[in-house]
């Protein structure tokens, strides 16, 4: 797939090396890691819960944060590029019209977007403490 140009204004583009130095500088690295450590903890908890080895149809494998942050640029690139009176996953059925399909499979797509989770539902303690737990900031509980 060819690289689109930088649009980082000419002025400021000493500071990045590349495009996705700009991305960590607005959300750091630490972050796409707890992101893949909490979609693969709610994807452990979902498939012990319920007894299965299939997510969305498909046999789950662990995210890894390279998916999470191509994820996340295919999610930013659907609302730049939005495709009128088609769903999102729709791309995936030709790909010859959506070149960046290739970056991530459907499949792949579709488990990510079910198991995005962003707390541990086992943290029962947590939840006797306080009754908005699941809703306080991420690094409250650092």
């Amino acid at each position: 797939m060819e690289e689109l140009p930088s649009t980082v204004n000419p002025e400021y583009a000493h500071l990045f090396h590349a495009p996705i130095d700009a991305v960590f500088d607005i959300l750091p690295y630490r972050f796409w890691e707890v992101m893949a450590s909490e979609i693969n903890r709610y994807a452990e908890q979902f498939l012990r819960m319920r007894n299965r080895t299939k997510i969305s149809g498909y046999q789950w494998n662990l995210v890894s944060i390279k998916e999470v942050i191509t994820y996340f640029g295919l999610l930013i690139f659907a609302m730049l590029y939005p495709q009128t009176g088609q769903r999102f996953h729709s791309a995936w059925n030709n790909p010859s019209l959506h070149p960046w399909t290739n970056s991530m499979t459907r499949w792949c797509m579709l488990q990510i977007t079910s198991m995005l989770r962003f707390n541990n539902n086992e943290d029962h303690d947590g939840m006797q403490q306080d009754s908005l737990h699941k809703v306080w900031p991420y690094h409250k509980k650092c």
